[in-house]
């Protein structure tokens, strides 16, 4: 089986492959079939070599690309590798904490309970603050790693102190948190936030990752058996670990081969905490040996030259990491840039251009793809897409597992599996609605803070003493009862008919309705959504497939539900003929045969409204370090183009309710584009001049054929202008050169 599969390697993966001596470092770039190397090098482990498959742990970053490796090997050696240790870092730190841990229960919350912690904290001690969510989330992960991540550097830093190689003198690991703006603020939501897990036993992310190399390192005897068991270790995307991911890597790798794969110039998690000097460290530590993907099978030449000459900028000083793609597919059409004068006139160039090549009957609207840096950049464009009458899909919606609705019945089952557990008790006692408002929920809250008791035991208590409140919550706590007893008995509940079980006991499909505005036929579209996403939930209960042994209906459920939460990606539907609009994060492994990549000013795409990490008044991350992390951003929404780039600036646009002049970021000069030479954009004393005339609400216009007029009202490029009669009420292009703004003398 192996030499048949060999014979589908080109000369550079199959060398790979079959060095069995040495840790290996895989420098594989964008398209040059890393996924093809990775999984061929584990059917070489277990059929040349005979490793045993117990033997063998394969980290991926993904759920979706550890599924993927394990159907692939399937595919091909038509066995099943259900038990393949194919790990994320958080489900491998979660197995490891669960076996050694066992006696300290906890649950995982998924990010979207982390947020909604945060929220309920911010709500419940009247914090203040001007920071979205998802930033404050980002700093207390930060906050969480900080103290450990500096440890580990000055242990290296230490150990390295004789070697002048500048990747060891790292400055990014200060002692204080005076890069975080507000940091007073942000700790005491983040104490709250770390006191409200510790205290119902919950762990997130971040948790799971420290606490599994805290206990590695300090359990000697954990750690060697974990050595023992994988001989073979196998780490996929690792240019996005960071500096502790990295040291349990070290831990279990001790004595071992490991086998990595990696693209530094795709590393466009830093805000992550990922680091490339990880893989300084792996190159050092393993005195591992460097490999070279470069052959590319998805782009074609003159995509794959921009995409070279734009990060050859980050590789002055990483030269060790340097690698030059060559498409195999021939040169293909040139790149397509323009700068136009407002980003009104980029959307509407956009969406006529793909009009134009959906005409031509070669390809679909699936097979394009818009990417940007912000999604404030998407409003425009899908604006002129709906104009247009364009069919698209937008990759940040929710992913299945947090639909609202199938978080309903996900956090019933969290509430069976441990009733004690507070937080989801919360979210379920008024759904469906029962009139259990955030009233009653507090007074329930304080009984059972004054009894040191959990929030079920007052609801029962309640009950018992015939209260009020006991009479508002009974229909609640039967409906559970009912639910708790039921889930017992084999003969009446499964695995293949839990998820509607508790729909007929707690109604909740029955009761589904929208507002009182919704119409019929928007209430049974919705009827019919929620329909086929409990057949979903419930295939994915009834066809799970566990690796060990177990018995008990409710310990399977709690480990599904595990696994549940420890999937966190989002999905894009395939089967839809619908452009993707997308940030570029999360099209991150993707490929698409057409690509629009809008945006590309420097105003834009190095916007402080970027970055939660202030810069003004610190060295943590320096701009030229900021720039290289744009700059690798920039590559990877280049390299997902297959056939067809399009990139495109904008000289005006209005991003976060202000308007932006911008030149074209310096990337354009850096690819050669044609159009940069050609001057396709404003000089700054241009920019100046259109700045200092700038519209504003109530202004005096003059325009060729409707005279003297007011401005009422401003919408990004469209200025609503009422004119003296017969003309009345007209919206204008604010730039459009029949308009011109009545200075008073």
């Amino acid at each position: 089986m192996y030499q048949k599969w060999i014979k589908n390697l080109n000369k550079e993966q199959k060398k790979i492959v079959e060095d069995q001596k040495n840790s290996i470092y895989v420098l594989a770039g964008a398209g040059t079939g890393k996924t093809k190397t990775l999984t061929s090098k584990i059917i070489f482990l277990l059929k040349k070599l005979n490793i045993k498959k117990e033997n063998i742990l394969a980290i991926t970053f993904t759920n979706n690309a550890a599924q993927e490796m394990k159907n692939r090997l399937q595919e091909i050696l038509k066995e099943d590798f259900s038990d393949l240790n194919v790990e994320t870092f958080h489900s491998l730190s979660n197995k490891i904490l669960k076996k050694y841990k066992n006696k300290e229960f906890f649950s995982i919350v998924d990010e979207q309970d982390s947020k909604n912690i945060i929220k309920e904290q911010i709500k419940e001690h009247n914090f203040k603050t001007k920071f979205s969510i998802n930033q404050i989330k980002n700093c207390i992960s930060l906050l969480k790693t900080q103290k450990i991540k500096k440890k580990i550097m000055e242990k290296i830093k230490s150990k390295n102190k004789e070697e002048k190689n500048k990747n060891f003198s790292n400055k990014d690991f200060i002692q204080n948190y005076e890069f975080i703006p507000n940091y007073e603020e942000i700790k005491n939501i983040y104490k709250k936030y770390q006191n409200f897990l510790i205290k119902n036993n919950l762990m997130d992310f971040d948790d799971l990752i420290i606490n599994n190399y805290q206990l590695l390192k300090k359990e000697k005897l954990i750690a060697e058996f974990y050595q023992k068991k994988f001989i073979y270790i196998l780490v996929d995307e690792f240019q996005d670990i960071d500096i502790i991911q990295y040291q349990i890597i070290k831990i279990l790798g001790k004595n071992n081969i490991l086998f990595v794969v990696g693209d530094p110039n795709q590393n466009i998690y830093n805000f992550r905490g990922s680091d490339i000097i990880c893989s300084h460290l792996f190159l050092k530590d393993f005195r591992a040996t460097i490999y070279r993907l470069f052959k590319n099978y998805r782009s074609t030449q003159n995509i794959l030259s921009k995409s070279n000459l734009l990060i050859q900028n980050n590789c002055k000083n990483e030269k060790i990491f340097q690698n030059k793609l060559e498409s195999v597919l021939g040169p293909g059409k040139k790149v397509f840039y323009k700068n136009f004068f407002n980003s009104s006139l980029e959307s509407e160039f956009i969406t006529k251009e793909i009009t134009k090549i959906i005409n031509t009957e070669k390809y679909f609207y699936k097979d394009v793809a818009i990417l940007y840096r912000i999604n404030e950049l998407r409003k425009e464009i899908e604006n002129k897409l709906i104009i247009h009458n364009i069919p698209y899909q937008i990759q940040d919606f929710i992913s299945f597992y947090n639909k609202k609705d199938i978080k309903v019945f996900i956090n019933y089952l969290k509430a069976l599996i441990n009733p004690k557990k507070d937080f989801y008790l919360k979210k379920i006692i008024n759904i469906p609605a029962r009139k259990i408002g955030t009233k009653t929920i507090k007074k329930l809250e304080e009984k059972a803070l004054d009894k040191n008791i959990s929030l079920f035991e007052v609801i029962n208590d309640e009950i018992k003493n015939k209260s009020i409140i006991g009479k508002k919550v009974k229909n609640f706590q039967e409906k559970f009862q009912e639910i708790s007893i039921i889930i017992q008995n084999p003969k009446k509940c499964q695995l293949s008919n839990i998820i509607f079980l508790i729909d007929n006991i707690i109604q909740y499909s029955s009761s589904f309705s929208l507002n009182k505005k919704s119409n019929q036929e928007e209430i049974k579209i919705k009827k019919k959504e929620l329909e086929k996403n409990l057949i979903r939930l419930q295939n994915i209960f009834a066809q799970y497939k566990f690796t060990d042994k177990i018995d008990n209906l409710l310990d399977k459920v709690s480990f599904i539900i595990e696994q549940i939460n420890l999937y966190s990606e989002n999905e894009i539907d395939n089967n839809k003929n619908k452009i993707l609009l997308s940030s570029i994060h999360k099209v991150k492994g993707l490929e698409f045969k057409i690509v629009f990549f809008i945006g590309l000013e420097e105003k834009t795409f190095l916007s402080q409204k970027n970055n939660f990490i202030n810069n003004k008044n610190n060295n943590y991350i320096e701009k030229e370090i900021e720039i290289e992390e744009e700059r690798r951003l920039a590559y990877v929404a280049i390299t997902r183009a297959k056939e067809l780039l399009y990139i495109t600036s904008s000289q005006n646009r209005f991003l976060f309710g202000q308007k932006i002049i911008s030149e074209p970021i310096c990337f354009i000069k850096e690819m050669n584009l044609d159009s940069y030479k050609k001057n396709n954009y404003l000089n700054i004393q241009k920019l100046k001049k259109i700045e200092s005339n700038f519209y504003q609400i109530a202004d005096n216009v003059k325009h060729n054929k409707f005279g003297i007029g007011k401005i009422v009202e401003i919408n990004k490029d469209i200025a609503t202008i009422s004119f003296l009669p017969p003309h009345g009420i007209k919206k204008i292009l604010i730039y459009h050169s029949s308009l011109q703004k009545v200075i008073k003398k």
